[in-house]
């Protein structure tokens, strides 16, 4: 109830971009690049974002899931991608600059945000380290 007209604006932007890995998380890498710029994400936009207590942003650290399996499937708008991590056990995954706080979460959660053109292949350029040899698996983001 305390967001701003700004703010829900803003964390509908985000929205587009959350991938469940475990549990919903917003891929940002990098708060330069146009994906984001072009829907009003960027350095500013995401330290409101932080002022409101909606996510924890940095420009500086990069946030990564821990102790992940050799094999396991995100999903981006319910397309899975299945990744094949270095190690058989206890790997690292980095997620970008921002995480959603439980506030963010709650929201997040009831958002319906439609995805993001051109953001799958977006972020299987980030994580192409562990995607299959092929790496071309067709998908379809709504």
């Amino acid at each position: 109830s305390d967001i701003d007209k700004k703010g829900a604006e803003l964390l509908q932007s985000l929205c587009r971009f959350i991938w469940v890995v475990g549990d919903f998380s917003p891929l940002i890498f990098g708060a330069k690049a146009d994906i984001y710029n072009n829907l009003g994400l960027n350095f500013t936009s995401l330290s409101h974002l932080d002022d409101l207590g909606l996510i924890k942003f940095s420009s500086v650290i990069v946030f990564r899931m821990e102790r992940l399996p050799k094999t396991f499937t995100a999903y981006y708008c319910d397309q899975p991608l299945t990744l094949t991590m270095q190690k058989e056990t206890d790997n690292d995954l980095s997620i970008g600059n921002v995480l959603l706080t439980q506030a963010g979460k709650e929201l997040a959660k009831i958002s319906s945000a439609p995805g993001v053109d051109g953001f799958l292949e977006h972020v299987k350029e980030q994580w192409r380290a562990y995607l299959p040899e092929n790496g071309n698996i067709p998908f379809i983001v709504n």
